[in-house]
């Protein structure tokens, strides 16, 4: 695998460790979002800390969320990651572009400034957990150290790095989190610290082609440092176009109707991976109309008294055809009635109840329609519909 976390025990289970390699996480988000340099840093460093800090959770759906709002030039980052170790997130400002800082490096304090770092740890309970601290240095590392330490009570040290090319592009990306438990001995702490101490940076130790387990024996060197698993870890946002339209459903008909009588195309942008939707005016109508029944966008497409637009056209024919197909069963009934009662050996009055159960599913299928479209989209319930339909 080219991206991926390592987990560790040491010191007879007295430290937990992670180290990652984040590279193409790191160079899948320039490259979908354009950054400069200094943005790129700032959010490979929160990428590689969320993917390790996602592998922490407990349960399958548990989603982490770590924020960062500050009032440097780069303004904020957010990034996302579950427990599976897929990550993702943006910069508010992505084409920050600041000189080096006085040793040299790419200035992310500088970018970042003063602000506020939050974890937000959705596990599934009624209210998600939430913790804020300030940003102690804006070099992300060293806050989210300060966040274990004050918000976990958790000693931890973290380290992390983004070493880019000379064409902007990015080189080597990776981090640790070291974590010490609470029945920890003085002993391991004084190795611990010293260890630490004199630990090349990141990024040098990433440049020498050292592994994630290589960075980890470095840091707990002396301490029986056993691994536990590895699993890859990878840029993946979930968007898509189906949950693009669910959003769009959810603001409310009149807000699509006032975008309908707008008339122009509509853009929309996912934060945490660049994608772009496009709507035309007849995808929003379709959109708009759809939930509550066929017959109800047949009526605001002859309402509306759209012409000269095939698309639509074409819909409507397909959906008269449909209502026609649809008609025929109950037409049925009563001419072939007649002949199925005797090979059924059934009451002539079972034609009722055969045409009341036709008529419950009707009512049924309509007052579900909106609530499954909204759930599952409009074509899974196009697909199940028409899959059913045929089956019987």
């Amino acid at each position: 695998m080219s991206d991926y976390i390592v987990r560790a025990m040491a010191a007879n289970n007295q430290v937990r460790a992670f180290a990652a390699t984040t590279r193409d996480v790191v160079e899948i988000a320039r490259a979908a979002h354009g950054t400069s340099p200094v943005a790129t840093a700032a959010l490979g460093r929160l990428l590689t800390a969320g993917a390790m800090m996602g592998s922490m959770m407990k349960n399958e759906k548990d989603m982490l969320t770590i924020k960062i709002q500050c009032d440097g030039p780069i303004k904020g980052l957010t990034v996302t990651a579950d427990v599976h170790g897929n990550v993702k997130g943006f910069v508010e400002e992505p084409m920050v572009i600041l000189p080096a800082s006085e040793k040299g490096k790419l200035d992310v304090a500088k970018a970042l400034g003063l602000g506020v770092l939050s974890v937000i740890k959705d596990m599934g309970l009624k209210e998600p957990y939430v913790g804020d601290t300030i940003l102690t240095t804006s070099e992300i590392a060293e806050d989210l150290t300060y966040y274990f330490a004050t918000s976990e009570q958790v000693p931890s040290s973290v380290g992390l790095g983004v070493l880019m090319e000379k064409d902007n592009t990015v080189k080597q990306a990776g981090g640790f989190i070291i974590q010490v438990m609470p029945f920890v001995e003085d002993a391991v702490l004084d190795k611990l610290e010293a260890n630490i101490a004199k630990l090349e940076p990141v990024t040098s130790m990433l440049d020498k082609g050292m592994t994630p387990e290589q960075i980890l024996e470095t840091v707990l060197e002396g301490m029986d440092v056993e691994f536990t698993d590895t699993m890859p870890t990878k840029f993946q946002c979930s968007c898509s176009k189906e949950r693009v339209e669910k959003a769009l459903i959810s603001v409310g008909k009149t807000e699509l109707q006032n975008m309908i009588n707008d008339g122009e195309e509509i853009e929309v942008n996912c934060h945490f991976c660049n994608e772009h939707y496009k709507y035309s005016v007849d995808g929003i109508l379709f959109l708009s109309t759809f939930p509550c029944g066929p017959d109800s966008l047949v009526n605001e497409l002859m309402i509306r008294k759209i012409t000269n637009l095939p698309m639509i056209n074409i819909l409507i024919a397909l959906i008269y055809l449909a209502f026609i197909s649809l008609g025929l069963p109950d037409s049925l009934l009563g001419s072939v009635w007649p002949v199925m009662q005797p090979q059924l050996d059934v009451p002539l009055s079972y034609a009722g109840i055969v045409s009341m159960i036709i008529a419950g599913g009707t009512v049924c299928s309509s007052l579900l329609s909106d609530r499954s479209t909204y759930r599952l989209g409009t074509g899974k319930v196009t697909a199940i519909s028409v899959g059913m339909t045929a089956v019987a």
